[in-house]
């Protein structure tokens, strides 16, 4: 199955789905494919994806708002609870290792998330981007300034240049009293 959901938008804008903005091409791969229409989404990006990973309202998952505004107040923390058994005080070591099938871009891996090395998740991809990179090397719409579209001029200095590759990512964790 091929799910495409276009973003930051409301379900009614493109002509797909009966709105003034014309999109043939959606038109024609809905016409010959499958139309979901009953899923609540919002105008934006994270919060729908989220109720869509999920299966849950974006509210109930932490996600009223983008992630990248969070507020901290409940609905919109931009955290997904996570069920499980809560972490025991003191040091806990997280990683988290993701295998890709190949070298190019588009291929699927494998991700396993462990706690004090013990397996807690695990989860394949048929097809994914083993890389990504950080937003503000990406468009600036004013979402992450508040601000309108402007022409900004980014610098950003590094104490090193990285040319390698990261094969695992190790987060230590220590959870206290408070």
């Amino acid at each position: 199955m091929l799910l495409i959901m276009t973003d930051d938008q409301g379900f009614g804008a493109p002509s797909t789905f009966g709105g003034v903005i014309p999109m043939p091409t959606m038109d024609r791969i809905a016409k010959e494919g499958l139309r979901f229409t009953n899923f609540h989404s919002t105008s934006l990006c994270s919060p729908t994806r989220a109720a869509l990973i999920t299966g849950r309202n974006h509210h109930s998952v932490g996600y009223g708002v983008v992630g990248k505004i969070a507020t901290g107040y409940p609905g919109y923390d931009s955290i997904i609870p996570i069920k499980g058994p809560e972490l025991e005080h003191g040091r806990h070591r997280i990683t988290f290792d993701y295998k890709a099938d190949g070298t190019s871009l588009g291929v699927g891996g494998t991700g396993v998330l462990s706690v004090d090395g013990n397996e807690v998740a695990r989860n394949s991809l048929e097809h994914g981007i083993p890389v990504t990179f950080p937003e503000d090397e990406t468009f600036d719409v004013g979402l992450d300034t508040r601000t309108g579209v402007a022409l900004v001029e980014y610098r950003y200095d590094t104490p090193f240049k990285f040319t390698g590759k990261i094969d695992k990512l190790i987060f230590e964790l220590e959870r206290s009293n408070q």
